[in-house]
């Protein structure tokens, strides 16, 4: 039985995938695909680190928050 890995919210769309997207936008919005990408990828990227940081948040508020309970 094969283990499943998680991939990086980076991996999980081809850069195929991305061009494609990107080119379809740019139909629609006159955007540069570049642009349309580089976009895309800093919403992953951000997205990630604020997930990281609210599980951080709360993993040192959980010892209150058990207490409270």
């Amino acid at each position: 039985m094969q283990t499943q890995t998680v991939q990086p919210a980076e991996q999980i769309y081809s850069n195929k995938s991305l061009d494609i997207l990107a080119k379809k936008l740019e139909a629609i919005f006159g955007m540069r695909a570049e642009a349309l990408i580089q976009a895309i990828e800093n919403r992953i990227k951000h997205d990630d680190q604020e997930s990281k940081r609210i599980v951080g948040e709360m993993a040192g508020l959980s010892a209150a928050y058990n207490r409270h309970l």
